[in-house]
């Protein structure tokens, strides 16, 4: 397994989500769901992504790896606290992961 192994499960899960955001109105027609149920909705997305970036950390212990999977997530947070739309900031984590491991030297 490489280290590299986590990204494609992480998109694999932003089309899931997307995917069932898009579901709920379409089933659900004119109704509306209870506010609760809007709030744990809207954080899902943030928290699997999360927690496999915990997972991914984890298993590999301290690394250059890690550092880079830290930085992304950090970005994200930093996102999700200026209110920047799910989409938007999982994206610009991958970037920033991305870029990290690039200059870090991961994997080359």
């Amino acid at each position: 397994m490489t280290t590299s192994a986590p990204w494609p499960g992480i998109a694999i899960t932003i089309v899931a989500i997307a995917g069932m955001k898009a579901a709920g109105p379409l089933l659900l027609g004119a109704r509306r769901l209870p506010r609760r149920l809007l709030v744990v909705a809207g954080l899902a997305a943030a928290a699997l992504l999360a927690g496999l970036v915990v997972v991914a950390v984890g298993t590999h212990g301290p690394s250059r790896d890690a550092a880079a999977l830290v930085g992304g997530l950090g970005v994200a947070g930093v996102a999700y606290l200026l209110r920047v739309p799910m989409v938007v900031a999982v994206a610009v984590a991958m970037l920033v992961t991305a870029l990290l491991r690039w200059w870090l030297g991961v994997g080359a």
